[in-house]
C-alpha cells in the first residue's frame, strides 16, 4: 500500500512538471506571437500611411500637369476677331517668362481642400532635336548628308562636340550614328538611347530638372532635353528652346529668381515677333533682346536648325506634387490642337501623348 502511494505521488508530480513546462511553453508562444503581430501591425500602419500620402501627393502631381495644360489653352480676348499671329504672341507671353523653370504652387486646406505643394516645369519639345526628323533610315544616313548648309550630320558632329565638353565625357557622335544604322527604323522613345553602352553615363541626367540651388555653369545637360521624339520638325524652334539646347548653343541657361524679371521684358520682346523670319537678318533684333547673343556668334553649319515658322504644338510638363514630405514626379507629354468653338472663337484642345513616373 505504502509503494503504491509513493508511486502515484511520484507520478503526479511528473504530471505537474510537465503542465508547468508545457504552460510556459504556451505562454511563451503567445508572447512571441504577440511581439510578431504588434510588429507587423506597426510596420504595416507605417507602410499604410506613406502609401497613403504617395497616393495624394501623385493626384497633387497630376494637378500639375492641368495647371500647365490651362496655360496652354489659354487665348487672347476676342479670339475670333485677332490676327493669327496674336495667338502666337499671347501664347508667348503666358509661357515664355517661366519656360524651364519651375512654377511653384502651395495649397493650404482652407481654400483648396489640402496642405501641399506642386511644382512644375512647362518646356516645348519642338526646342529639342527631333531624332527620327534629322535621320533617314530608309537610306542610312543623315538627312541633307553632304548637302551644302544643310548636313545635319555635320551638325550633330558640332552638337555632339559641345555636349562633350559640357558634360566632361566621351564624343558620343559615333555610338549615335551607329546606333540609328543598327537600328533600320524609327525610334520610339529617346529613353530607347541607353541600350548603347556609352550612352549609360546619362542614366543620372535622362529627363531634364532645373536645379535652383545651382548656377547654370555648373548643371549638367539632359538626354532627353536634347533629344526628342515627338516634335513634327526637323528644326529647333528658337522661341522655345530647351534648357539644354540653350546650353549647347552657348546661350544663358534658366536662371532661378528671374522670372519677375522676364515677365517684365516679354511684352518689348514680342514687339519684333515674327511668324516666319528669316534669322540671318531678323535674329539680332528679335532674339538678341532675349538671349544676348549675336546670329554670326552660333557655331559654324548649325543655323539652319533654326525653325522659320512659329507654330508650336507639342510640350512636355515636368510636375511634381508634395503631400507631408512625400513626393511624387512624373513628366508628360502633351499636345496643343487648335479648334472652333461652336460660336466660331478659335480656342485650343490639349491632349496628354504620354506620361513618364519618375
Amino acid at each position: 500500500m505504502r509503494l503504491r502511494m509513493k508511486i502515484n505521488h511520484r507520478n503526479n508530480h511528473q504530471r505537474a512538471g510537465y503542465v508547468m513546462i508545457l504552460t510556459l511553453i504556451i505562454v511563451s508562444l503567445s508572447v512571441v506571437l504577440a511581439t510578431y503581430l504588434a510588429r507587423r501591425s506597426t510596420i504595416f500602419n507605417a507602410f499604410a500611411s506613406t502609401a497613403i500620402k504617395r497616393e495624394k501627393a501623385k493626384m497633387l502631381a497630376l494637378s500639375g500637369i492641368q495647371i500647365a495644360m490651362s496655360q496652354l489653352a489659354s487665348t487672347p480676348e476676342k479670339a475670333k476677331k485677332s490676327p493669327s499671329d496674336k495667338f502666337d504672341k499671347h501664347l508667348l507671353k503666358t509661357i515664355l517668362p517661366t519656360l524651364n523653370r519651375w512654377q511653384t504652387f502651395i495649397l493650404k486646406e482652407e481654400v483648396d481642400g489640402v496642405d501641399g505643394k506642386i511644382k512644375i516645369v512647362l518646356s516645348s519639345e519642338e526646342g529639342k532635336i527631333d531624332i527620327n526628323q534629322i535621320y533617314d533610315f530608309k537610306e542610312d544616313k543623315f538627312v541633307g548628308e553632304g548637302q551644302k548648309d544643310k548636313d545635319y550630320k555635320e551638325a550633330m558632329e558640332t552638337l555632339f562636340a559641345r555636349i562633350a565638353q559640357l558634360s566632361g565625357g566621351k564624343n558620343l557622335f559615333a555610338d549615335f550614328e551607329k546606333f540609328l544604322n543598327d537600328r533600320k527604323r524609327k525610334v520610339h522613345d529617346v529613353t530607347e538611347l541607353l541600350t548603347s553602352k556609352n550612352f549609360a553615363a546619362f542614366k543620372d541626367t535622362l529627363f531634364y530638372v532645373h536645379r535652383e540651388k545651382e548656377g547654370a555653369a555648373e548643371r549638367p545637360v539632359y538626354l532627353a532635353d536634347i533629344f526628342t521624339t515627338w516634335s513634327p520638325k526637323k528644326t529647333v524652334e528658337p522661341w522655345l528652346m530647351s534648357d539644354s539646347m540653350l546650353a549647347i548653343l552657348e546661350i544663358d541657361r534658366a536662371t532661378a529668381g528671374d522670372v519677375d524679371k522676364r515677365r517684365e521684358s516679354v511684352q518689348e520682346w514680342l514687339q519684333g515677333f515674327k511668324k516666319d523670319p528669316e534669322w540671318r537678318t531678323d535674329w539680332d533684333n528679335v532674339l538678341k533682346p532675349v538671349y544676348g547673343k549675336d546670329f554670326n556668334s552660333f557655331s559654324k553649319g548649325i543655323h539652319f536648325i533654326l525653325n522659320t515658322h512659329f507654330e508650336p504644338t507639342v510640350f512636355s510638363v515636368l510636375s511634381y506634387g508634395e503631400f507631408e514630405s512625400v513626393g511624387q514626379r512624373l513628366l508628360a507629354i502633351v499636345q496643343r490642337i487648335k479648334k472652333k468653338a461652336d460660336n466660331g472663337d478659335a480656342q485650343f484642345e490639349i491632349k496628354i501623348r504620354k506620361l513618364y513616373w519618375l
